[in-house]
């Protein structure tokens, strides 16, 4: 219902024809456009092309500040993205439990990480994006925070534990679980257990450092049993989607 007017030259009089594209091929708009003096004083023109964009080679991005009303203990990000050669995409995280103060950054982060201990109430992130050329951008799909104010973390290792979780919680449908080296040539038997103590699946690893993938799994909390020999140890894993 209404326009904002941009004077691109205000001494071409009377242009006509005038078409818009990217006549020069390099990824930006331009204006073309011919002249005929009709009437009135003034200078007809030959052909005279404009740009009518520049190009950016860094871009921020600043979210609007995040409530979790709690306090997470765990908490982890993750994103799609699309970075081609010769860009950059780069996120940062601050977060406070005073929404006036939000402090610094923590960061870059080019991969999902685990924000425990980072994370408070209110969160906020920050992208920076950055192009050598016109032609390609970086593109960012989503980007997801997920949290839990009960602190669950990712399975650290020990003496005792027998099979690991390679990510804890597991933002896919597949956990994948990784027995650990250093005992002997005992098969390990890796039982998977939702929290009703119902037995989801089973296997047999004969290797250690092997990985098994199990799933696909429902969302939830999921306990998993390692036995080799007279060993046992049992971790809980988080399958979030």
């Amino acid at each position: 219902e209404s326009w904002q007017s941009r004077i691109v030259d205000s001494s071409f009089n009377g242009a006509w024809p005038l078409a818009c594209g990217d006549f020069s091929n390099n990824g930006r708009l331009q204006l073309a456009a011919g002249a005929d003096v009709l009437t009135g004083p003034g200078t007809s023109h030959g052909v005279s092309v404009y740009d009518l964009c520049g190009f950016n080679c860094q871009g921020t991005l600043i979210s609007s500040i995040l409530d979790t009303e709690e306090n997470p203990q765990w908490a982890y990000f993750e994103f799609q993205n699309e970075v081609p050669s010769g860009t950059a995409m780069q996120f940062f995280w601050r977060s406070s439990n005073d929404y006036d103060n939000m402090g610094d950054w923590t960061g870059p982060y080019t991969s999902p990480a685990g924000l425990s201990g980072e994370l408070f109430r209110y969160a906020q992130y920050k992208i920076k994006m950055s192009a050598s050329g016109a032609f390609y951008s970086p593109i960012l799909h989503d980007i997801s925070l997920f949290w839990d104010p009960n602190g669950l973390t990712e399975t650290e290792g020990s003496s005792d534990q027998l099979v690991f979780s390679n990510m804890n919680p597991c933002c896919s449908e597949y956990m994948q679980l990784t027995v650990a080296n250093g005992y002997g040539t005992d098969q390990t038997l890796i039982t998977l257990m939702d929290l009703a103590g119902r037995e989801v699946d089973s296997r047999c690893v004969c290797e250690a450092g092997e990985t098994i993938s199990f799933g696909p799994l429902a969302a939830g909390t999921y306990l998993v049993r390692a036995s080799s020999g007279s060993r046992v140890s049992t971790c809980k894993v988080l399958v979030i989607r």
